[in-house]
């Protein structure tokens, strides 16, 4: 089953993608679902290139990547983008303990006070977002939450492929929320089928299997550049989702729920109010593991 629903690289070998650049980069590790930000200023045509070298097991090798830009016009002069244009609360996360722990070319450190709010501007999110750090009692970890962009909207119903679902739908990534059900080789095209029906094609979407009974949630998320499809060790806007639908379904708040995945686990809240979720908080370790120069 893993070999259907591995990263692709179009047909090509990760070598091929080399475009000669030494780069400063940081890893870090949100509950398994590993980021490598590269922190040199990369033109946006390279994204792709750069991702698809950067992210192959020949090189540094994580889950995704994503680019801090030096930008004046944002919260604390940084912004970051995933490098296919999606949110991602985990890189999101990440980017906030970088800018507490990091900042520019650095090794981590511990957080300097025991509690920090920072806000942040990332690629998928129209507005900035709001985290708070935790200091934790080492040099190269802290716990961050971070206050989700919440659903546009959420559609349900029952399909003869994928049974009971939930389509939660952000800006920047549309997720599938699967309630109890076992993954197949051809559920990827079956849900490009569904979106396709529904509206616009989105550039990145994810199938969250959910384990209602267990709390257990496997992701699958897609990225179309550059196109990517990767079982990801936990999702934390896949996350958001479930808890946007569990929130729908129940219509009321959900406070605090603990979502065990692959890498690990995130915790969630999600506020209710009437018709629609009003808040929505993401929350866990971010643990930074490498540092240093690479080759792209």
């Amino acid at each position: 089953m893993s070999a259907l629903f591995h990263s692709y690289l179009c047909g090509r070998n990760a070598a091929e993608w080399l475009i000669n650049m030494k780069l400063h980069y940081i890893k870090a590790n949100p509950s398994g679902n590993t980021t490598v930000f590269i922190l040199d200023p990369v033109p946006k045509e390279q994204y792709a290139q750069v991702s698809k070298a950067v992210l192959s097991y020949e090189n540094v090798g994580a889950e995704q990547l994503g680019f801090i830009i030096r930008d004046e016009s944002c919260p604390n002069g940084w912004r970051m983008e995933m490098a296919g244009g999606e949110f991602c609360g985990n890189a999101s996360r990440s980017f906030a303990a970088w800018l507490g722990m990091c900042g520019q070319v650095g090794a981590p450190k511990m957080l300097s006070d025991p509690e920090m709010e920072l806000t942040i501007s990332v690629s998928g999110s129209s507005q900035p977002l709001v985290t708070q750090l935790k200091r934790m009692e080492c040099d190269n970890c802290c716990y961050v939450t971070v206050h989700m962009p919440l659903p546009q909207r959420i559609l349900t119903g029952n399909d003869p492929w994928f049974g009971e679902y939930s389509l939660v739908i952000f800006d920047g990534i549309s997720h599938m929320v699967l309630w109890n059900h076992e993954e197949h080789s051809e559920d990827v095209e079956k849900m490009k089928a569904f979106l396709s029906a529904v509206g616009p094609m989105p550039e990145a979407f994810g199938l969250m299997y959910f384990n209602e009974a267990e709390h257990r949630m496997k992701p699958l998320v897609y990225v179309d550049n550059p196109r990517t499809l990767v079982w990801e060790n936990s999702c934390g806007s896949g996350s958001s989702a479930v808890a946007s639908a569990l929130a729908h379904r129940k219509k009321d708040t959900v406070q605090d729920i603990l979502l065990r995945q692959p890498g690990g686990d995130l915790r969630l809240s999600a506020v209710w109010d009437k018709e629609s979720v009003t808040e929505l908080i993401l929350g866990g370790v971010i643990q930074f593991t490498a540092f240093g120069e690479l080759f792209a």
